[in-house]
């Protein structure tokens, strides 16, 4: 097992498998086309991981080597029988794991020039659609078409669940002797995977209440399990699994109890705006300047005396007394 472990984390970290590549191909076709003859389950099992880890390799290009790899896969979903001992083997864990391995093969290959999808979509449609097919070929329909999305379920599930309600109550009524143990297991299995599959998608395309007499009618016996999935899926995501109108009732019932007046008035932008730059001003850091000092007094003038500076003391109309006349007109004369 260990050796297993390290081959296939070689096959999904190795960048040198290019010139390995169509032979590793080659072996995964090969060896399930031989171990479904020989209801070999542990050797599809290990092809199987082969083929996610390739998948896995980002160095790796597949493209050439798809028309080998899808028909592998697809053997291992909707084949009749996979392992000896179908009624005690889990041999439905090896279809959802290669329902899983074509839906990732869908959602890195598929382009609008080869339709990959819509090419393993038709395979599971045709084997959902035969009369000739066993209830776990159906089951291995259902797996893969519900891995690729909800709209496939809506197309490809939804119209055939009344008739795979008939062929499980066909495969489960106690009066029918003609029916194996593996077909009444099949019919189970394929109760609960429509039930987990189906449900979430009924719950996204229906409002609420969901009538339960509405589903038998539709769903025939499949009606009552896929209500009770729907309304469990809606406690889950949190709506109400009846009381269709809660959301406008309870609006309702908030205007009738606050009045009118308190209905919110429609938004204003320019007053939105404004408290916007308020809040985002609130959040800048406030700074205090500090205190400005008053500027000191300025001192008094200084009286600067000056021996050219002389103080003339005029009469009353204005004429210079004689002293000062006399002793200008030496100034000037000395001058």
């Amino acid at each position: 097992e260990s050796r297993r472990a390290e081959a296939l984390q070689s096959l999904a970290l190795d960048p040198g498998l290019h010139q390995m590549l169509p032979r590793l191909a080659t072996f995964i076709a090969e060896g399930v086309r031989v171990n479904v003859v020989q209801h070999n389950l542990a050797i599809l099992i290990y092809l199987m991981r082969m083929v996610k880890s390739l998948l896995e390799n980002q160095s790796l290009i597949l493209e050439k080597y798809l028309h080998e790899l899808i028909p592998a896969v697809a053997t291992c979903i909707v084949s009749r029988q996979l392992c000896s001992r179908p009624d005690h083997d889990n041999h439905w864990a090896l279809r959802d794991f290669a329902s899983r391995m074509m839906a990732a093969i869908c959602k890195n290959f598929h382009t609008s020039t080869n339709n990959i999808q819509t090419r393993v979509t038709k395979i599971f449609s045709d084997a959902l659609k035969s009369d000739k097919n066993p209830l776990v070929a159906y089951y291995g329909a259902i797996a893969g078409l519900q891995e690729l999305g909800p709209e496939v379920i809506k197309v490809f599930i939804l119209p055939n669940i009344s008739i795979l309600a008939e062929k499980i109550d066909a495969a489960l009524d106690p009066n029918n002797a003609t029916v194996s143990s593996v077909e009444k297991n099949a019919a189970q299995q394929i109760r609960t995977l429509l039930v987990k599959s189906v449900s979430p998608v009924l719950k996204a395309m229906r409002d609420p209440p969901d009538n339960i007499e509405e589903y038998k009618k539709e769903f025939g016996s499949l009606g009552a399990p896929l209500h009770s999935g729907v309304e469990k899926a809606r406690r889950q995501s949190g709506n109400k699994p009846s009381g269709g109108g809660s959301s406008s009732g309870s609006s309702r019932s908030s205007s009738q109890q606050h009045g009118p007046l308190s209905a919110p008035r429609p938004p204003q932008p320019q007053k939105v705006f404004n408290m916007r730059v308020i809040q985002e001003a609130t959040h800048q850091p406030v700074r205090v300047e500090p205190p400005v000092a008053a500027p000191p007094p300025l001192p008094p003038p200084q009286v600067v005396s000056s021996p050219l500076v002389r103080t003339v003391v005029l009469n009353a109309d204005g004429s210079m007394p004689s002293n000062q006349q006399s002793s200008s007109r030496s100034r000037s004369h000395h001058f």
